[in-house]
């Protein structure tokens, strides 16, 4: 988002997916995932002890299994998560994740504690927000919240999407791009 302030004649057309916005205030998390909310606020705090827990190593190894976590999600994300092609990207996902460390995804998480350098009314292009109603990582209060910032911005609710709705139906995504 800071690269299309700083340089708009780049960019032709921002879309945000399911996006978190740093800056954006509690409010716009109502809803989330507890243990989301918990991990933002381990890895700001602590982050090793973070860092084990998205590794799912340590005392977090116990925790890790697939099915305990899903119980968590929003049904539609139960769905992509339980399909054969989500769970082997995911694997693999996270096993080149913990080869590198955990470094990207703790300076990543740590950054959406913080607002942006410029305020989000200072984005002068084309602007789409996307973002499923039943999103539990990030609510769709997020998107609501950041789409009141930019004038001429849009939004674009997909009904009982997840977060992970643009797996479920990656044509969202293509017909904006288009």
């Amino acid at each position: 988002m800071s690269a299309v302030q700083a340089h708009p004649g780049r960019v032709v057309k921002l879309i945000l997916a399911a996006a978190a916005i740093p800056g954006a205030p509690k409010e716009a998390y109502v809803g989330r995932i507890p243990i989301v909310t918990w991990l933002n606020r381990i890895v700001r705090w602590a982050p090793p002890v973070g860092g084990s827990m998205l590794a799912g190593t340590g005392v977090f190894k116990r925790v890790r299994s697939r099915e305990s976590n899903l119980a968590a999600w929003p049904r539609a994300d139960r769905l992509v998560m339980s399909t054969p092609e989500y769970r082997a990207l995911s694997d693999l996902d996270t096993t080149e994740g913990r080869r590198q460390g955990m470094d990207a995804a703790l300076t990543d998480l740590t950054g959406y504690a913080h607002p942006l350098p410029a305020p989000l009314a200072s984005v002068s292009v084309p602007t789409v927000f996307l973002h499923g109603d039943a999103d539990g990582n990030v609510p769709v209060g997020v998107a609501r919240w950041a789409h009141a910032q930019i004038a001429s911005a849009e939004l674009r609710i997909v009904p009982e999407g997840g977060h992970l709705f643009l797996m479920e139906d990656p044509e969202t995504l293509l017909r904006e791009l288009a």
